[in-house]
């Protein structure tokens, strides 16, 4: 982003000065030397007070503050449509500080009238007051305003915005890297955009200046502006005049309330369909996506194409686990084996056993190595695919949950199981247990207690110390389920 006002506050504090006749008194101690506004400008929209007081401060030879000199004020009105500005006080006293503070409130026409202060001495200073009319800020209806294009013909800002369609009108200049930088991103956004997202954007270029900072912009900066960027829209310029209705429109879109930000190119407005400015940016935007979302954020609505609907399974049987709000799902194959799969929650498996003709039975499950919470709910569910299996019918509304605890976290080798029968539900192929990891680490531990459990030989008779570490270590459940056949 490139500052209008770096490149050109000093040229435009001399032209103001020259303006305003600034002659230095001869010095002397106590006398006025200088005088000079806190800003170089001040704006505020037509017909509003400008938000922050207006001071200037008069300081003798020696940079000392001179207190109860008398200023006087007059503001000279903008020869381009009249501007002007109404002060509440056209004289005033410094303070102690060798300041005077005024209020002013711009007038009801756009433009920048010339303030101008006066001490003793015929010592003077100038500051712009700018009345920003509305047509350029957010919110607002973007300004009719008459321009010539690169191709010659007169042009209406305001015809650009299209029903169904949205613009960004880029305030750029043609000496200025960042602006050059920014308009092919444009011109590739709007492409994408109609291409991927259905979404049409059109683009405007307000060429404020070509490649000399000081000149406004003409035809032939347009032209080469247009040619050298590949660029397809329109390229509205200056007509090499500073009072043209494009290059005073400039300005009010670049000017910030804030005078240290001054004019900043490139500036761009995001217009909607129906007129209304969205969103002003400051500065060149990185890239093509990023305009891309610029546009989407501000309302555009993106018709992507539909995405193909997944294959319905129609074979398999899914288990999914849900644990403390997170769930995973995996649909296992009918190929009559054991089966496992790791997820990101855990361990899902799938032993089925169809050897009796009149039953089938299914062990479903669901294990983390570094054990389960001590508290929580572990909801378990086989869903089987096949329409024909998915109508045989539970055997029983309560199933055997096969509970395995570890005698250390993640040590598989030294485990045991027991049986705990609990409450199951089945609905449309469905068969779900929810298993409270509080609760049913009591029934648990009495299986243990009892003898009634099984280790596979790798602990042997089991101390209290293992039961204690076998309850506090369950790591896996397997649940069995056997469905009646027709």
């Amino acid at each position: 982003m490139k500052t209008l006002a770096t490149h050109v506050a000093a040229a435009a504090v001399a032209a103001m000065a020259l303006a305003a006749g600034v002659t230095p008194a001869v010095a002397a101690d106590g006398v006025p030397e200088t005088i000079l506004f806190d800003e170089w400008y001040y704006s505020a929209p037509v017909g509003e007070d400008i938000a922050e007081p207006i001071r200037a401060v008069v300081e003798d030879e020696a940079g000392q503050p001179v207190a109860g000199a008398e200023v006087t004020l007059s503001v000279q009105p903008d020869p381009w449509k009249g501007a002007s500005v109404t002060l509440d006080s056209y004289t005033a006293v410094t303070d102690a500080y060798g300041a005077m503070v005024v209020h002013a409130t711009a007038g009801d026409v756009g433009g920048r009238a010339l303030l101008r202060a006066e001490v003793a001495g015929g010592v003077t200073t100038s500051a712009w007051i700018v009345a920003r009319p509305p047509g350029f800020r957010p919110g607002e209806q973007l300004a009719d305003i008459d321009a010539e294009g690169e191709d010659g013909a007169r042009h209406n800002l305001r015809d650009t915005v299209q029903k169904g369609t949205y613009t960004i009108v880029d305030v750029c200049a043609g000496w200025c890297p960042p602006c050059r930088d920014f308009a092919p991103l444009l011109r590739d956004a709007s492409a994408k955009l109609a291409a991927e997202y259905k979404v049409d954007l059109a683009i405007v270029t307000v060429l404020q200046q070509g490649v000399n900072a000081s000149a406004p912009s003409t035809r032939s900066d347009a032209v080469a502006w247009k040619d050298s960027l590949e660029l397809t829209n329109t390229v509205l310029h200056a007509e090499g005049d500073a009072d043209t209705d494009l290059a005073r429109a400039a300005e009010f879109f670049l000017l910030d309330d804030d005078a240290d930000v001054g004019q900043a190119v490139p500036t761009s407005l995001l217009v909607g369909p129906d007129g209304t400015i969205l969103d002003r940016v400051i500065g060149a935007q990185a890239s093509v996506e990023e305009i891309i979302q610029r546009v989407l954020d501000n309302g555009a609505k993106a018709h992507l194409p539909k995405a193909p609907k997944p294959e319905k399974l129609t074979t398999g049987e899914r288990v999914t686990a849900t644990l403390d709000g997170d769930s995973a799902s995996v649909v296992f194959a009918p190929s009559g084996t054991q089966q496992y799969e790791q997820t990101p929650l855990g361990i899902l498996g799938l032993r089925p056993d169809d050897a009796d003709p009149s039953i089938a039975v299914r062990n479903f499950s669901f294990f983390e190595p570094s054990g389960l919470p001590s508290s929580g709910e572990l909801t378990l569910s086989l869903e089987r695919l096949d329409r024909k299996d998915a109508k045989q019918r539970l055997t029983s509304s309560s199933l055997f949950v096969w509970v395995i605890g570890l005698l250390a976290p993640g040590d598989f080798d030294h485990y045991a199981g027991a049986w705990v029968e609990l409450p199951a539900t089945s609905v449309k192929g469905v068969t779900t247990v929810e298993i409270d990891l509080a609760a049913v680490r009591g029934p648990y531990e009495q299986a243990l207690r009892s003898g009634e459990y099984e280790d596979y030989g790798t602990l042997g008779e089991l101390t209290d110390a293992d039961i204690d570490a076998l309850v506090a270590n369950i790591a896996g459940v397997e649940v069995q389920a056997t469905f009646a056949r027709k």
